[in-house]
């Protein structure tokens, strides 16, 4: 019920996610769409054979498939660098939500904006709006997250509580769509300020163009065609050169997740974890009678433990050691090679 509720408010909302990524469009059309249906296994699964009719599950299909992995075979570490991740970037979108919300506040100083059109007006405030929603969303889960500290808390706040099996047979716990969402928010109101930000400066110039405003010492219709050419060119290139650079580096990723077994790594591949074998030169009985051991027996006790301290030591550094190497191998891509 909670599912088809969310994703009610998932086909309301995707328009609006559609303009927040409107800005990004070349990458889309670089890698052609491809990135969110990478594993076709798991949306059938969860979704039906269908889910490809239900385009507004593009948007987080890939990134639920990413949360319900690590609940499931993530280590410990790894959901609290997940977590940590999430904090920082709620943290980045906090201060780029401030500085598009003084932006925004701003331009509503430009000379001639009361003679523009009322679009112009409206685009601004949506923008202005939308980043300080933006920044408020991320207070508030920064507050959520302040409270989740335990790594079994934090993989039951990422799951729905749903078990099923999935394509590889495993009985697993069901990321949850609503986590997503809450994870997702900020970002989609940030996206769709910074858009409707450029829209409405746009917006302006051209208005200013077209009623042939005064904004400036020179010949207003120079002026003002010169300024929003230069908007538009210089708008265009930087948006497309960052979409084109994205889009490759999906192409790549999806070339490189059919190399699975060049990157797979045997047992004889691991290098030494170097665990030098201490000596036990001491026998100290748990059970002795620590007032009949005198000043000899203190002394002997002190080594033990030095030495015992030492092998503790040295036992976490390879447990470290080894769980960075099992993560690095579970996070090699999975999928066959395909030749020909």
């Amino acid at each position: 019920m909670m599912d088809n509720a969310m994703e009610i408010f998932t086909i309301i909302g995707a328009p609006a996610r559609v303009l927040g990524r409107a800005p990004l469009m070349t990458r889309y059309l670089w890698n052609g769409f491809s990135r969110t249906w990478h594993n076709d296994d798991y949306a059938r699964l969860r979704y039906g054979k269908h889910y490809r009719l239900r385009p507004w599950l593009l948007f987080d299909i890939e990134e639920l498939e990413i949360v319900e992995h690590l609940i499931n075979r993530g280590t410990d570490k790894r959901v609290l660098d997940f977590r940590k991740h999430q904090i920082e970037a709620l943290q980045i979108t906090a201060v780029v939500g401030g500085l598009v919300a003084g932006a925004a506040l701003t331009t509503q100083q430009l000379p001639g904006m009361d003679e523009v059109s009322y679009l112009t007006r409206a685009l601004l405030v949506v923008a202005l709006v939308m980043a300080l929603l933006a920044t408020f969303f991320t207070c508030l889960q920064q507050r959520t997250y302040g409270f989740i500290e335990e790594p079994t808390a934090f993989r039951a706040w990422l799951s729905n509580g749903v078990r099923y099996v999935n394509s590889q047979g495993q009985t697993v716990l069901q990321s949850s769509t609503v986590s997503q969402q809450l994870l997702q928010v900020p970002f989609e109101l940030l996206c769709i300020s910074i858009t409707t930000f450029l829209i409405g400066i746009g917006v302006y110039l051209g208005s200013a163009l077209t009623q042939h405003l005064d904004l400036g010492s020179e010949d207003e219709g120079f002026g003002n065609r010169a300024v929003l050419i230069t908007f538009i060119v210089t708008s265009i290139f930087a948006l497309s050169l960052l979409g084109q650079l994205l889009g490759g580096k999906d192409v790549e990723n999806t070339r490189l997740g059919r190399l699975t077994d060049a990157f797979s790594v045997n047992d004889r591949d691991l290098p030494s974890l170097d665990i030098p074998m201490l000596p036990r030169t001491h026998n100290v009985s748990p059970t002795t009678n620590v007032r009949d051991m005198g000043d000899e027996g203190f002394a002997s006790l002190a080594s033990a433990l030095q030495e015992a301290a030492a092998a503790h030591h040295l036992c976490a550094a390879a447990e470290e050691k080894t769980a960075r190497l099992w993560e690095k191998i579970a996070t090699l891509p999975r999928h066959p090679i395909i030749v020909g």
